[in-house]
């Protein structure tokens, strides 16, 4: 009788136990059926309608409608799940991004590196299918939360409460750096294409002059809020005479190689050192529209900064384009006289027009 008794107590166990997982699994189907009855609405900010729903709205929204308790912001979310690792991710948790050291969207993951989620930027926009792998979402990936427990019993899972989000202040405390979810590092190659031009030259003020052109490749981490990098750039100038004789080349090359700071995906900031061969860096080169002659210092450094529209999908590769300026210091050449101010603005600054190829890696 006691076995009997015992044995019947472990069946009801095992039961509820499939019971409940199947419950889990249900309601993460529901949750994510919910949510792609969205697909298709347009993002706006503060939206919980058909009308229009942002990020945090979409999946507050989905999850209401599959009986699941969240609040309202994407941070709030954030706070109310459990932390979970990349590989223990399974449909129906929620991936979340951040700017710097704030929680900035939220979706819902699908499986296959892929999310359901409201864009307000990009090819697409509003509800819609995204995969973790394109360049925006790997850069600012955070970390993926649960709200959906394994063993949740019922439809009306609430999650639970763990390690608060990151301070939108960006505090950089023990407290903050110890909760914050881990954000996994990626790398983008980048490959520009430019035409270097001046709109300046001592001799005639304002004026167009084609100064040559650029080759660039970089290799870009994503791992902190200020985003790593290291950039080679290959530029093979034109000489440029006062009388104008376009297509003289330099029989030589600069080699820029310079360190990289992504603030965001628009801006970027560069510095370094402007190795030269042949020519440029045995004789003298001619001032910009003028007939001065002027050399760049033994290792001249350089700095500058990019902009950048954004990306737009070109098959498995990014496609932008870029707008640069650049200084690059030079002196008179032995025998003339220190250059002027205007003369050092005009030879120094280059603006160089082109297209990126993005690649994530």
């Amino acid at each position: 009788m006691k076995y009997k008794k015992l044995f019947l107590n472990v069946f009801i166990l095992i039961l509820i136990s499939g019971n409940c997982a199947f419950a889990a699994d249900s309601l993460r189907d529901t949750f994510i059926q919910c949510g792609k009855a969205y697909m298709g609405v347009p993002y706006r900010e503060g939206g919980t309608t058909r009308s229009g729903m942002d990020c945090s709205g979409f999946v507050y929204v989905a999850a209401r409608d599959a009986g699941i308790s969240l609040p309202r912001t994407a941070a709030e979310m954030y706070r109310v799940s459990t932390r979970i690792s990349d590989s223990e991710r399974k449909a129906g948790d929620l991936v979340f991004f951040a700017v710097g050291s704030s929680i900035s969207h939220v979706g819902i993951y699908l499986g296959n590196n892929q999310m359901l989620n409201s864009a307000s930027d990009g090819p697409r926009t509003g509800v819609v299918i995204s995969k973790l792998s394109e360049p925006y979402w790997q850069s600012h990936y955070y970390c993926a939360g649960r709200i959906i427990n394994d063993g949740a019993s019922s439809s009306s899972s609430k999650p639970t409460t763990t390690t608060p989000a990151p301070s939108s202040s960006g505090s950089n405390s023990s407290s903050s750096n110890s909760s914050r979810g881990k954000k996994h590092a990626s790398v983008l190659f980048n490959f520009n294409g430019y035409f270097d031009w001046s709109f300046y030259t001592p001799a005639n003020e304002f004026a167009f002059w084609p100064r040559g052109g650029s080759l660039q490749a970089e290799f870009q981490l994503n791992l902190w809020p200020i985003n790593p990098g290291i950039m080679v750039r290959y530029t093979y100038p034109i000489q440029s005479y006062s009388n104008f004789e376009f297509g003289t080349l330099f029989n030589s090359f600069n080699l820029p190689v310079c360190l990289t700071i992504h603030l965001n995906k628009y801006v970027e900031f560069y510095a370094g050192v402007v190795l030269s061969t042949g020519t440029v860096a045995s004789q003298p080169q001619t001032l910009i529209g003028t007939e001065k002659m002027v050399q760049p210092p033994i290792f001249p450094g350089i700095f500058g900064v990019s902009f950048q529209t954004p990306r737009v999908r070109l098959g498995s590769v990014y496609g932008s384009l870029v707008q640069d300026i650049s200084y690059t210091h030079y002196k008179a050449a032995e025998g003339y006289d220190n250059m002027t101010f205007k003369e050092t603005i005009a030879q120094g600054f280059t603006f160089s027009t082109g297209i990126s190829i993005t690649l994530p890696l």
